[in-house]
């Protein structure tokens, strides 16, 4: 994220993953992806505005649990995370998190979430994922909280979906791309994977790496498969005039 510096690739970034976004806002949300190594475009954080009970749309920027280890884990202390822990007929939920600490010990950091302080409603009814699998969304919520435990300087400003506060309704929008155009590019499609398999290697690109680039391609439409995959390639190093 930290190459993502040209007014074209920003003007993109705004577009389709930070919609509604003030400049000032849109500034902040690029300052984060950058000083935490994100990237939005790999749906690893994301731009929302949350319409406040008590005010006006506030922005937030939300990330993925695996964001959240991503970050822990290039601490170089992360030693890993409990099993779920389910109590009171699976309405709560305990996941540790381990650290290294410097004394050389191993620290471990609970944290605990509750069914109902944690699941979210829309006109008084449990959402589609909290309906369907509530012990994945519980769990999400207590590593969340157990991973801010532990790393507070890395990750006390972060929260997940599954878990914002109570004080924000639904939100307005959640920007990831929107692909509302056919054709689009589907890692499945084994045809188009061998196009963009030959183009990878015509450009240098590692093997290794070629499912990698399809998964990140996942669901783009056509138009803009050719910016995506030059902002891919730049981030991984190999240049953006490919």
């Amino acid at each position: 994220m930290g190459h993502l510096v040209s007014k074209t690739e920003q003007d993109y970034i705004k577009q389709h993953y930070a919609k509604g976004a003030t400049d000032q806002e849109f500034e902040h949300f690029i300052g984060v992806c950058r000083a935490r190594g994100l990237n939005p475009a790999a749906n690893q954080i994301y731009f929302v505005k949350y319409r406040s009970k008590d005010g006006p749309a506030k922005p937030a920027f939300i990330l993925s649990i695996d964001s959240l280890r991503l970050i822990a884990h290039r601490t170089g202390d992360y030693a890993g995370c409990s099993e779920p822990i389910f109590t009171d007929g699976g309405k709560a939920c305990t996941v540790t998190v381990r650290r290294n600490l410097k004394s050389g010990e191993t620290g471990n950091f609970s944290g605990m979430a509750f069914y109902d302080e944690q699941v979210q409603q829309k006109n008084g009814r449990p959402t589609s994922f909290w309906q369907s699998k509530p012990r994945t969304m519980l769990e999400k919520c207590a590593e969340a909280k157990a991973l801010r435990k532990a790393f507070p300087q890395d990750l006390g400003q972060f929260y997940i979906r599954e878990e914002m506060p109570p004080q924000y309704d639904e939100p307005i929008q959640v920007h990831k791309p929107k692909a509302l155009e056919e054709p689009r590019f589907s890692k499945s499609d084994l045809s188009r994977r061998k196009g963009l398999n030959r183009k990878l290697s015509a450009l240098g690109v590692d093997p290794s790496r070629f499912d990698e680039v399809a998964t990140f391609l996942d669901g783009t439409p056509d138009r803009e498969l050719g910016q995506k995959l030059k902002l891919w390639l730049k981030e991984a190093g190999y240049g953006v005039n490919q």
